[in-house]
Formats: C-alpha cells, sequence, structure tokens
C-alpha cells in the first residue's frame, strides 16, 4: 500500500516539476517514484510454488511421516470430507499458496485427524494444520506441527486442493 502511494506521489510530483522546468528535483522525485515500483513489485511475489498441484506435492514430500501416523482415510470419498485426507491452504489475500509468518515463508497443509463416520457425508470432523516451510531440506520441526492456523493466516485462507489418503503417503519411501 506504502509503495502505490509513494508512486503515485513522487509520480505526480515529477511531473508538476518537469512542467515547471526544476529539472533537478524533478528527477529527484522520478528517481523515488521508480524505488517506489521497485517495492510494490518485490512485495507482490512470494516465493514457492504458485501452482497448487506442484505446491501439494512439495508439502506431502517434506510431511509424509507425519501424514501416516495421524491422519484419516476417508474411504472411496463417502465422508464428509469427499475422499480427501489433506487439503492445501490457499492465501486468499496473496492470490497464492504461500504464508509469511514471523518473516518467513509457509504451505499450509490441513490434515483431517478425525471423522465421526467415515461412510456418512454429514458427520463432523476434526483437522490440524500444519505449517511446511518453502525452503525446508528434511523432516519437519516439531515448532510448525499442529499450529494455529489464525496466526498464520490472519483469516485468509480456503481449502484449495484436496488428496486422498493413499495419494498423500506415496512419498513415505522415497
Amino acid at each position: 500500500m506504502l509503495g502505490w502511494f509513494g508512486l503515485i506521489f513522487f509520480g505526480l510530483g515529477s511531473w508538476i516539476l518537469f512542467s515547471q522546468k526544476k529539472m533537478g528535483n524533478g528527477v529527484l522525485c522520478l528517481i523515488l517514484a521508480s524505488i517506489s515500483l521497485v517495492f510494490i513489485i518485490r512485495g507482490a511475489n512470494y516465493p514457492g510454488y504458485t501452482n497448487a498441484g506442484q505446491a501439494l506435492t512439495f508439502a506431502e514430500k517434506h510431511e509424509s511421516g507425519v501424514v501416516v501416523l495421524d491422519m484419516v482415510d476417508d474411504q472411496y470419498g463417502n465422508g464428509p470430507t469427499d475422499g480427501n485426507a489433506v487439503y492445501l491452504l490457499k492465501n486468499t489475500k496473496k492470490k497464492g499458496y504461500v504464508f509469511k509468518h514471523n518473516d518467513k515463508y509457509f504451505y499450509l497443509l490441513e490434515r483431517i485427524t478425525y471423522i465421526t463416520d467415515v461412510g456418512d457425508p454429514y458427520s463432523s470432523y476434526r483437522y490440524q494444520v500444519d505449517a511446511i516451510p518453502v525452503d525446508q531440506k528434511g523432516s519437519i520441526p516439531a515448532k510448525y506441527l499442529n499450529i494455529d492456523s489464525d496466526a498464520y493466516t490472519e483469516g485468509h485462507s480456503s481449502e484449495s486442493l484436496g488428496d486422498s489418503y493413499h495419494d498423500a503417503t506415496k512419498y513415505l519411501n522415497n
């Protein structure tokens, strides 16, 4: 937001100063407007995948051990989660799949941990959300498992792409 304000303010300032033949001040305002533009462009790009399938695959590969131990298999898609055992959360504010928390970037994976009746599409279920750092190399630190998702999403998330228990656990032996 501040970048847009700077771009408009300094852009208009440079236009006015150039029209009044004040070249030195006009150039200075033009430089400041360019710097504001850099902040706008840089702030719009979070690291990580922009494709939901790639982001979900990355998250599953780095969390496969936890997925197997603490997840429910919604058999054949009859239960309330339509056969999905995990969901990748989408950042509805930034229009991607990465969330920024404490100056780090994360994918958020929602794991279904309990379903009252896997055969009843209207039964209740519980889930946990895990944060997978976008630069993760190896297993997920315990502090990123079963997180408070509101602290990471600030209310700007939705379930994006789901995966079955079978597909989510295919990376366990890799």
